[in-house]
């Protein structure tokens, strides 16, 4: 900020605030530190359960942005690309460029725009969350908290009613389960999980 204020950049430059994951805690530094990094969240860092993923997001942009603003909408960081298209008028982006990106440029400038509705988002192709159902299919969704060994079921949570991700409706809702397990099924034959790129030493950086 004081680099911008410098240059007198600050009134009209967007700036974004949020990270890419939850906190590395694991339950015994709850209660070592007594702080719960998460607070009512269930996971950690690399899991699909809301405290790995779910994070604060903050807008600045004085020049157009009105500031108090609070929402819930759902964002993510792939949405930026669209929303950034919209901002400079580069909309709509190229065809095969970032398919999953919804623009939010409208819930920024017009708070009491709703956002277009946005297709599933997902998990490493391994969880899918369709309005307010999320389905979880297999160990790979629970993070470095995961247990080794361990076979995990498949859960199914409501989150406008659980999102602490505690009550597990997986065997109540089949119905629910098959509609989004075909919808998962369906994004991982159209956009199949990227392999890992080939090892090429000269690409480490040393610090």
């Amino acid at each position: 900020m004081a680099s911008l204020k410098a240059v007198g950049m600050d009134e009209n430059t967007l700036l974004l605030f949020s990270s890419d994951n939850g906190p590395v805690w694991y339950a015994e530094n709850t209660e070592k530190f007594s702080h719960a990094a998460t607070g009512p969240l269930r996971g950690i860092k690399g899991s699909a359960w809301e405290g790995g993923h779910r994070m604060p997001f903050l807008a600045r942009w004085p020049a157009r942005l009105s500031g108090g603003l609070v929402t819930n909408h759902t964002v993510a960081f792939c949405d930026v690309f669209a929303t950034f298209a919209a901002l400079v008028g580069q909309e709509p982006l190229p065809d095969g460029v970032a398919r999953d990106s919804v623009s939010f440029a409208g819930l920024l400038l017009r708070p009491e725009e709703k956002l277009p509705s946005r297709p599933p988002i997902l998990h490493d192709s391994e969880t899918i969350r369709a309005g307010d159902w999320k389905l979880l299919t297999s160990k790979k969704g629970r993070g470095f908290g995961a247990s080794k060994g361990v076979k995990y079921s498949p859960e199914l949570y409501h989150l406008k009613e659980d999102l602490s991700e505690r009550n597990n409706l997986y065997r109540e809702h089949p119905e629910v389960v098959e509609e989004i397990r075909a919808l998962l099924e369906s994004y991982q034959t159209e956009m199949p999980k990227a392999a890992p790129a080939p090892k090429n030493p000269k690409a480490r950086v040393k610090h």
